[in-house]
């Protein structure tokens, strides 16, 4: 039964509503607007039946009183209400909702096929003896693995683009293809990089037509493909040759991260699917592995469905722009580990549970030890466990969970000041007590809690003193190496940054190690970011694929102790699916606060659902020392002094306000370096001069992105004197000043 009183008309094909346009009095016709169900007014129509007539009726906007839609000429016109007008007549049939039969890059239902479930990140080893031999990766597990049980795929790859799919090749994945003629080009790298179609620089927009899921050219910018690609693919091949000693076990290939949709073939067989450009996919390739050289193909198109949830403040590139390798593992095996660990005794002791995930695709049930010594940071041996673990047959596509528990005293606690960290290694052995897999992970002990609106870490209030930082590098776009890595933590630790939100998405697996490591608080954020059409937020088709980016990056990150909240996304909108979202990540994880920004209902900031805490982004100095008090929840400034410029001269007074308040833990400058590339075709000739948006085609904001503490290149700047001068967790003053007698009281407050 139709509600007549207030109803929501939507166009199936573009997810977009029915709109009267609202005050503006230019707007005569009927508007398209994207759908948004629980718009203020706009899309809300009456339904009004029309009297002797069955099934008739007019569309009346609820606010516009008086007012109804009909037909005048070639155009839906606003117009006087007259039930008698048989121009706007309508009728209505109760039918399932349209479902457009699109490839698998334009339905936002599906967005991973055959993809491993996620997990915690960890290197196996043949032993332990082989694990501890590689001192590089046990110490600092951001370095390349040295293992028989590692293969990596980065090198050089077959490649071929085209700019749109309709062109793509079909078969090149066949053993029969020739690719021998195609370009060779790196991985990792963004295709754009290197001189293959454009890098695209977007703020709040997006370089395709605004048509949720399906992507189509933007009018007055790729037309017809003119400027830049309707949807670029990417063809990639290469071949490896497995080890003899993989025989028997299982192999998984690890993608990094890919922009923005991949299909993957091994030997002429579709393995899988996936989008979630930043978040880790990993597929079993065992099935269809073939003695001696294998043949891998991957095809990537530069926009897909997942494109709408990935509109952030960025260049737009493409590729398969981080790591790519193989390692191999027991048919039945640990492929999970979560490590929680709760603090007693004034945060000396330590209850630890870890809960282990395992895999096991055979028909057979399997019992597996697992034991465990855990390493103080000293590297003295505190703690000795062996467990049996079952592994129920038949679980591929999930795993079997196991929890155990065990105890330990004295423990020395991880903080961003003091970055303490535990080393536990695992070892696993078959039934016949054979030594199979062993692998080791840091872990610090910390407890993180909200209290009274304010933030504490192992009891003691805590100012996160942050930046937000992009994937970016001015040779190499999107991907980055340890070194650009490296480089930017060291220069955050010299100059008093002690937090980074991973605007806007999970960075490399490999840099949470180096968060650790070094001691940084981490926001770690979700790849979702709907910024130019929000209304998705709200469409319930979304929320599988919102979950899964949530999903897949706390699977991940669970055990570094540096990732202190999770954030949802980055202006996203006030959809549900957001509340979707942070129930899955407390469901995950109820050891962290979440944060999201993006929810606005009746105060000038964010955070007033689905957060942990208040948020708010570019406050002036009245703002902070008006909202920043007597709060019920924290207040976390997710972006503010904007960095763009000769900026950051008022830093010291913001401080002055964070410092003095009773409800904020802190804030992150947007942003930490300029965004700003090199030419891909000048840097052929040997030219390095830095360009923004305006060099390139496609809707931009210019050189907005280069909005950075930073330049590109990461030369130290004035702007980064002044962060940490501003930042200084030591300070002094003179007190007691006598001219006559030349002398005065040094006074000092050490803030750490």
């Amino acid at each position: 039964m139709l509600d007549l009183n207030r109803r929501v008309v939507g166009n199936a094909y573009f997810t977009q509503h029915f709109d009267d346009g609202g005050n503006n009095a230019s707007i005569d016709y009927l508007l398209q607007w994207p759908a948004q169900m629980n718009h203020p007014g706009n899309a809300q129509l009456t339904i009004v039946p029309v009297p002797g007539e069955a099934n008739a009726f007019v569309i009346a906007s609820y606010n516009k009183k008086g007012k109804m839609f009909a037909l005048r000429g070639n155009e839906m016109k606003i117009v006087p209400l007259n039930v008698k007008d048989r121009t706007a007549w309508v009728a209505f049939d109760e039918v399932d909702k349209p479902k457009i039969q699109a490839p698998r890059w334009e339905d936002e239902t599906i967005f991973a096929i055959n993809r491993l479930p996620g997990h915690t990140t960890y290197q196996p080893y043949a032993s332990e003896r082989e694990m501890l031999a590689d001192k590089a990766y046990y110490a600092t597990p951001w370095t390349v693995p040295v293992s028989e049980r590692y293969l990596s795929l980065n090198g050089t790859w077959k490649f071929n683009l085209v700019s749109e799919p309709s062109k793509r090749p079909m078969d090149f994945f066949k053993d029969s293809y020739d690719v021998s003629r195609w370009d060779d080009i790196p991985v990792p790298s963004n295709w754009e990089m290197l001189g293959y179609d454009h890098p695209i620089y977007c703020n709040v927009e997006y370089p395709h037509a605004n048509t949720p899921p399906y992507i189509m050219a933007r009018p007055g910018y790729n037309d017809g493909g003119a400027n830049y690609g309707i949807n670029p693919v990417g063809s990639y091949v290469r071949t490896f040759t497995l080890p003899a000693s993989w025989d028997g076990r299982h192999t998984i290939i690890h993608f990094g991260g890919v922009y923005s949709a991949a299909t993957i073939w091994l030997n002429g067989h579709e393995v899988g699917y996936r989008q979630g450009s930043n978040n880790v996919s990993e597929y079993d390739l065992t099935p269809y592995l073939r003695p001696g050289e294998n043949r891998l193909a991957v095809q990537v198109m530069r926009w897909s469905d997942g494109s709408y949830l990935e509109c952030q403040d960025m260049f737009r590139m493409s590729g398969i722009f981080r790591d790519v390798y193989l390692y191999s593992v027991p048919a039945a095996a640990v492929y999970d580990h979560h490590i929680t660990a709760a603090l007693s005794n004034d945060y000396r002791d330590a209850a630890v549970t870890l809960d282990f995930g395992l895999r096991n695709p055979t028909k057979q049930a399997e019992t597996k030890e697992v034991a465990l010594d855990v390493y103080s940071p000293e590297g003295k041996k505190v703690a000795s466990q062996r467990w049996q673990l079952s592994a129920p047959a038949g679980k591929d596509m999930e795993l079997a969970r196991q929890q155990v528990k065990f105890d330990l005293k004295d423990v020395t606690t991880w903080t961003a000041e003091t970055p303490r960290l535990y080393t536990f290694r695992f070892r696993q052995y078959d039934a016949a007590g054979r030594e199979e897999m062993a692998w080791s992970t840091k872990f610090g002990f910390r407890e993180i809690k909200l209290a009274n609106s304010l933030l504490y870490v192992n009891g003691k209030r805590v100012f996160f003193k942050g930046v937000n930082r992009q994937d970016t590098d001015p040779e190499r776009g999107r991907a980055v190496t340890n070194e650009t890595m490296l480089r930017d933590i060291l220069l955050m630790k010299q100059n008093n940054v002690n937090l980074i939100r991973t605007s806007h998405y999970p960075n490399n697996a490999r840099m949470y190690a180096m968060f650790d490591h070094f001691g940084l608080y981490t926001c770690d954020e979700a790849d979702l970011e709907d910024h130019a059409n929000q209304s998705i937020s709200d469409l319930k088709s979304w929320i599988p694929a919102f979950e899964d980016r949530i999903r897949e990056m706390v699977a991940r990150d669970y055990n570094h102790p540096s990732v202190v909240m999770w954030s949802l996304g980055n202006e996203g909108g006030n959809g549900e699916n957001f509340r979707a979202c942070y129930d899955l990540a407390k469901q995950m994880d109820a050891t962290r606060p979440v944060h999201y920004e993006g929810t606005r209902i009746r105060r000038p900031f964010g955070g007033e659902r689905f957060s942990d805490f208040y948020s708010k982004m570019y406050p002036d100095i009245p703002w902070m020392e008006k909202y920043c008090n007597n709060m019920d929840k924290p207040m976390f400034v997710c972006e503010y002094a904007h960095a763009m410029g000769n900026a950051i001269g008022n830093l010291r007074e913001y401080w002055d306000a964070i410092e003095a308040s009773n409800s904020c833990v802190g804030g992150a400058i947007w942003d930490w370096v300029d965004q700003s590339i090199y030419d891909p075709k000048e840097m052929k000739q040997g030219l390095r001069r830095l360009h923004t948006g305006y060099d390139y085609p496609g809707p931009h904001q210019g050189n907005f992105m280069s909005n950075g503490i930073l330049p590109g290149t990461r030369e130290e700047s004035a702007k980064l004197k002044e962060v940490k001068a501003a930042h200084q967790f030591v300070k002094f003053r003179l007190a007691n000043v006598d001219p006559q007698r030349n002398v005065a009281r040094l006074v000092l407050r050490n803030g750490y």
